[in-house]
């Protein structure tokens, strides 16, 4: 599995890239259109983070494999 971790400053973060033909399913609390998911994982310690960041690639797979499903059945609800 790709790791989607990343490191800033001592706290770990999941990051993913928003494939570019779904960013407009995904907004930003801004309203704009997300082209990546970084998320805190609230840790210091790389053992923890490594638990917490296979979990949080689970859930953002998820959503992107139903964005995925959305947008090739055509029922695309892009604002």
């Amino acid at each position: 599995m790709k790791t989607y971790m990343e490191k800033v400053g001592a706290t770990y973060y999941f990051c993913r890239i928003v494939p570019e033909h779904l960013r407009s399913y995904f907004k930003t609390a801004g309203g704009k259109a997300r082209t990546e998911f970084k998320i805190s994982l609230k840790t210091k310690d790389r053992r923890e983070a490594n638990r917490l960041v296979e979990i949080k690639a689970v859930e953002i797979s998820a959503l992107l494999t139903e964005a995925e499903r959305k947008y090739a059945a055509g029922i695309w609800m892009a604002a």
